[in-house]
């Protein structure tokens, strides 16, 4: 089994993770453009943990690009934090394609971020839903496809895999549980055990020093804070989201392993609700 984590993981006790049966990870380098402050704060722990304990490593960064420059900017952003491990990464460097908005021309844009990334002489990924997949990414064939497939969501590995040509690595559940890690984690199987990482290049791309790179057009992606809320009697998720001017719909994607059904919440369960920013 392959898990992917980022900072929303916690502290990760990786002898324990490793007992556990698992067998590589992919760690989420940052997010967003080429700045320190948009690098996921527990990548060098997380990765150095699992480096320790002998597993396969590889490193994935969230896109918010709706641009060519942003998605140049976002490869830099992952060399420049991958550079110290090259020689240890053994798992692809994905590009993670979901964000509302950046629908719109992600196929050219993954691309370009690929052949950055191979030009640095590492094996590209895209990770990406199903849905995605098959809308916006369709006819992608030249990178290892991650692919985001959970059916019901319940921990568990469907029965049936996702339905698409070149699939390498299924993600088949976000409610995981594994020893070493607290509350639920993206749960994968490794469908081509001969996917790689770093391969080396004749002509390798130096990660240049952290910039804004220019790029005007793309606000600077913030990591959402939450307000953790224990819910009353007579509660509702409409009334909690006016309370703290959200919407349901946040709420429920907050809380996917206690809200299944938006009508029914239980007084005395502990949930997380986003905060407003300002």
């Amino acid at each position: 089994m392959v898990i992917d984590v980022s900072i929303h993981n916690g502290l990760i006790d990786w002898s324990k993770v490793k007992s556990s049966g698992v067998t590589g990870v992919i760690v989420r380098a940052g997010y967003g453009r080429n700045m320190p402050k948009q690098d996921d704060p527990s990548f060098k722990r997380n990765i150095e943990g699992a480096l320790a304990q002998g597993l396969r490593v590889g490193a994935y960064i969230y896109s918010y690009a709706k641009s060519e420059d942003s998605a140049i900017s976002e490869a830099r952003h992952i060399l420049r934090l991958v550079e110290p491990y090259k020689d240890k990464i053994t798992l692809p460097i994905y590009y993670d394609l979901e964000e509302a908005g950046t629908e719109n021309g992600a196929k050219e844009r993954a691309i370009i971020f690929g052949e950055i990334i191979e030009k640095a002489g590492f094996w590209c990924g895209i990770y990406s839903s199903l849905s995605w997949w098959n809308t916006h990414l369709k006819g992608l064939d030249r990178f290892t496809k991650w692919v985001a497939y959970w059916g019901s969501n319940n921990g568990s590995k469907p029965s049936k895999t996702p339905n698409i040509n070149g699939l390498d690595l299924w993600q088949y559940t976000s409610l995981g549980k594994v020893s070493g890690i607290s509350g639920r984690v993206d749960c994968n199987e490794l469908i081509k055990e001969s996917i790689g990482g770093y391969i080396k290049s004749k002509s390798e791309i130096k990660p240049q020093t952290p910039k804004d790179d220019g790029i005007k057009e793309d606000p600077t992606p913030k990591e959402t804070k939450y307000i953790t809320y224990k819910i009353k009697s007579g509660d509702t998720l409409s009334k909690i989201a006016k309370k703290y001017s959200t919407t349901v719909k946040a709420i429920k994607e907050a809380n996917p392993d206690k809200i299944k059904n938006v009508n029914k919440i239980y007084a005395g369960d502990t949930i997380k609700i986003p905060a407003k920013e300002g």
